[in-house]
């Protein structure tokens, strides 16, 4: 959870049992998810997209445009 934490996100850590849950939500942990790391799934896009709008790439490359 401190790896996620010095990266801006936020969220916790519940036990159940044997098992651990990793709990990270909002929007504002989504955009940073989106941001970071991106979705290959178009199954996960159209969800978020319906919900959210269109994404935008998490790179530039595709819009000719440098940093």
């Amino acid at each position: 959870m401190d790896l996620l934490k010095n990266t801006g996100f936020y969220g916790s850590v519940s036990r159940k049992g044997p098992h651990y849950r990793l709990e990270v939500p909002g929007f504002k942990n989504l955009e940073l998810r989106q941001k970071l790391i991106g979705f290959n799934n178009p199954k996960h896009i159209k969800k978020i997209e319906a919900h959210l709008g269109p994404l935008t790439p998490s790179t530039r490359i595709l819009t000719s445009q440098s940093y």
